[in-house]
């Protein structure tokens, strides 16, 4: 029985495969070339590695496969009708999907995006959001540009948003006073105080003749008679106190 079962399932997949492919030609919807299936020969070879690129990096980093169709024919009345078309058809709805479609009609491009019920869940209206985002560049018939303005799109909803900085505070401990500064009153006082020892000090140990530090030697005497003079080397200038 296990060895029945292994051999059916296989072949099971391929005819479900076989049969989805046919409806899908069946309903005149293009079928799907990888997840980009660029039809309408928009993109040159540098132009569908990079987007190859960023399809792959979107389904690693966000978890959401992305599928790009760009078409020149369309078996529905607008884009919105087209998409949502392809994206049943392409069988996307049961996963974490998004369907991007690049209609030309005449000489006009347009463009409708299709989310899963899963991405709507998580991202909202999501859909919408991208659909703005690349609509001038539609209308400018640049749509390369808004293959990767889709993208740019989903990177910006995957980056948290920086909050600011807290400015550190200085800890304090149990016993530690917030410092405060000077008081202007304190300030003044240890200007005038610190001029007024200055002042002093050169009073007494400036010789008033030549300049020169005075040099202080104590005369002898009886000890309650002792003084202090002041002498300077120069100019023999002496002063006693």
């Amino acid at each position: 029985m296990r060895t029945l079962l292994t051999r059916t399932l296989p072949l099971l997949g391929l005819i479900l495969a076989a049969l989805s492919t046919f409806s899908v030609a069946q309903s005149g919807l293009p079928r799907p070339i990888g997840q980009l299936s660029d039809y309408g020969a928009v993109l040159d070879r540098s132009g569908r590695e990079e987007i190859n690129a960023r399809i792959a990096r979107t389904e690693k980093t966000l978890g959401v496969k992305v599928y790009i169709l760009a078409s020149w024919e369309s078996p529905q009345p607008d884009v919105e009708s087209f998409a949502n078309a392809v994206f049943s058809a392409w069988g996307l709805g049961s996963g974490r999907s998004l369907l991007a479609v690049f209609l030309r009609t005449g000489t006009e491009w347009s463009a409708s995006v299709v989310a899963s019920a899963a991405v709507r869940t998580q991202y909202g209206a999501l859909a919408d959001s991208l659909e703005r985002r690349m609509a001038d560049l539609m209308l400018h018939k640049r749509v390369e540009e808004a293959m990767l303005a889709l993208f740019d799109g989903l990177d910006e909803i995957k980056r948290p948003a920086k909050e600011p900085r807290a400015k550190p505070t200085p800890q304090r401990t149990a016993n530690s006073a917030p410092s405060r500064g000077l008081s202007p009153v304190v300030s003044i006082f240890l200007v005038v105080a610190g001029a007024a020892a200055l002042v002093l000090l050169i009073h007494r140990r400036v010789c008033p003749r030549c300049g020169f530090f005075l040099r202080a030697v104590r005369s002898r005497g009886f000890p309650r008679t002792r003084s202090k003079v002041y002498s300077c080397s120069r100019c023999g200038f002496r002063r006693q106190r």
